[in-house]
């Protein structure tokens, strides 16, 4: 995968933080960062296949949610 450089600013607490954290993890600065940032864009996926499921179930029964099949919501 053909990889991008970018320069980001962020304040020297938070750098050293960072910086201190991925030592003790045994990464690089820009490995941790790169997975902490595909961690939480996979998070937002799925977080946004279960709202549209709850969506797609509100509306199939049209917001009366004593209408829901407890068995629809534990599928999301």
């Amino acid at each position: 995968m053909k990889t991008k450089n970018v320069t980001i600013s962020l304040p020297e607490p938070l750098c050293q933080k960072i910086r201190n954290f991925a030592d003790r993890e045994g990464k690089s600065l820009s490995g941790l960062i790169k997975e902490l940032l595909e961690n939480f864009f996979d998070e937002k996926g799925r977080l946004q296949s279960a709202h549209e499921e709850i969506r797609k179930i509100a509306l199939e029964y049209q917001g009366e949610m004593q209408s829901w099949k407890r068995e629809d919501l534990y599928e999301i």
